[in-house]
């Protein structure tokens, strides 16, 4: 199952994993080429599903601290990495009620992390995930992230402590529960290690490996 986030510290490079096992003809679940390779543009995403009629928040790729908002983007805001995920840097300054606050917002980030700042009008409500099963049928199964909303003034969002740091008390940052049952696999799976293997020495390796 490919739950590959990043390769070597570089969250773009994740893609290169379902690459190698579509060149080597080796079957996987999870995402797949075109998804990783996507995913790591949030700004693209947000396009491609507003191209495709789906409704999303009015958002702006800042490529720099010194970029005017868009008019038509309304406070408050939200902003995030737009190259990297995990909620890295998903905490209580990620919502911006003014303009100091977002320069100095966009600022920070472009400054540590090198890269475009999407910004995006928060929306109040609900955060529900979709996961998608695709096979012989699609089934779509929704889960919805339930906050502790005690002092957070309703601007409630996953933040990194509240995905990643069990420790985490805040009322703001509300942990995350899931039910997670473990489906047993039936199989020889003998080839599993030595396949392992296979892809580590492809990785660390300049050649371009065999398909068959």
């Amino acid at each position: 199952f490919n739950l590959v986030g990043s390769v070597r510290g570089q969250d773009s490079l994740a893609s290169t994993i379902p690459a190698i096992l579509d060149f080597i003809q080796i079957p996987y679940n999870g995402a797949g080429l075109f998804g990783e390779t996507i995913v790591y543009n949030k700004y693209l995403v947000l396009k491609l599903l507003q191209q495709a009629g789906v409704p999303v928040p009015d958002s702006q790729l800042f490529n720099k601290a010194t970029d005017a908002l868009d008019e038509a983007i309304k406070f408050p805001v939200i902003s995030k990495l737009n190259e990297t995920h995990g909620g890295v840097e998903m905490n209580k300054s990620a919502i911006s009620g003014n303009n100091k606050e977002l320069s100095k917002r966009i600022q920070k980030l472009s400054k540590v992390y090198k890269q475009p700042i999407l910004v995006q009008q928060f929306i109040k409500g609900r955060e529900v995930t979709a996961i998608v099963l695709e096979g012989r049928k699609t089934n779509v199964y929704l889960a919805e992230k339930v906050f502790d909303s005690r002092n957070s003034g309703g601007m409630k969002f996953a933040t990194f402590k509240s995905q990643w740091m069990d420790d985490s008390k805040e009322s703001f940052d509300g942990m995350l529960g899931f039910s997670i049952s473990l489906i047993p696999y039936v199989g020889d799976g003998s080839w599993v290690d030595q396949t392992l293997f296979e892809i580590r020495k492809c990785l660390e390796g300049d050649d371009v490996p065999d398909p068959q």
